[in-house]
């Protein structure tokens, strides 16, 4: 059984854990953009799509 705290609690834990998520998502998108960018800046722009598509859906909820 999850132990339940109280709102606040609960929502810092989601705000904490969605910053996180956030956090790793920025991280991979640079090395895509470090890796792809003698390539052209078209990896660039594929990886300010898919990180704008997460992050919509990181507080979409």
């Amino acid at each position: 059984m999850a132990p339940r705290g109280r709102p606040d609690e609960q929502r810092r834990q989601a705000k904490a854990a969605a910053i996180g998520g956030l956090a790793g998502v920025v991280l991979i998108g640079v090395v895509i953009v470090l890796l792809g960018y003698p390539l052209g800046l078209i990896p660039l722009a594929g990886s300010l799509v898919i990180l704008g598509m997460v992050y919509r859906g990181t507080f979409d909820r």
